[in-house]
């Protein structure tokens, strides 16, 4: 019984690369917002193809070269994989896509972890010119603020994942407030589309921006009601927020 049991636990670990395969967190996260969060239309080839070329620049010795239908790994010269390209514009198959290129990869280099950041960071900068990757942002530390004479001030250094939502959430709890004072001195951005939802907070069926993105125009507009039915809201800021 022993033996079986030493038999069995060595096929297990002969077997674990497969069983327990790297969970691609980022990959999934940025994936995910892009499809449920992001405002505009997402041209997920583009993005997809033009941010993994670029692992050229992390590794001079992998290249990639693609055409309509296929998309060729080389390491070394050689060619080491054949990959079909999705037909539909879908995020979970160019997620999918690029999860394989990196499980490729993962043969030369196993330092999987940073090369899924650096590919990440590339796709939030071919986004748009407005979308980056937050890395210093310490997502369990709420946000900064306090109350005044009956005036919520907050203080905001960057726009991070569920920004608007918080703000929302204090204004709520805080409803015999007579105003908001936001402080935006300092604020180095973040996520665009909190920028936006933080704005629909307070606009009442209103223009909020609009960006130009080669021959396309995309508009951000307002839903309708002002959360703060009116009341005084303050923005500081420098030149350059």
């Amino acid at each position: 019984m022993k033996r079986f049991l030493v038999y069995f636990i060595l096929f297990l670990i002969a077997f674990m690369p497969k069983a327990f395969a790297y969970e691609y967190n980022k990959l999934n996260n940025i994936y995910y917002i892009l499809e449920t969060k992001h405002n505009q239309d997402i041209d997920y080839k583009r993005i997809s193809l033009s941010s993994v070329s670029l692992l050229n620049n992390y590794d001079k010795n992998f290249r990639l070269f693609y055409n309509e239908s296929k998309l060729f790994l080389y390491y070394e010269n050689n060619l080491v994989k054949t990959l079909g390209l999705p037909v539909e514009n879908t995020p979970n198959e160019w997620k999918n896509i690029l999860s394989n290129v990196l499980d490729i990869y993962s043969n030369f280099n196993d330092d999987t972890n940073k090369t899924e950041e650096f590919l990440v960071n590339k796709i939030a900068q071919n986004i748009d010119n407005f979308s980056r990757i937050e890395s210093s942002y310490n997502k369990n530390k709420k946000l900064n603020y306090k109350i005044e004479d009956n005036i919520i001030y907050i203080k905001s250094n960057v726009f991070y994942l569920g920004y608007a939502n918080d703000v929302k959430q204090i204004i709520k709890n805080n409803t015999n407030i007579n105003g908001v004072i936001f402080d935006f001195r300092n604020n180095r951005g973040g996520n665009f589309n909190e920028a936006i939802s933080l704005s629909d907070l307070f606009l009442d069926n209103a223009l909020i921006t609009y960006s130009i993105e080669g021959e396309k125009t995309y508009y951000y507009t307002s839903s309708k009601g002002d959360i703060l039915e009116g009341k005084k809201i303050v923005i500081m800021g420098v030149l350059l927020t």
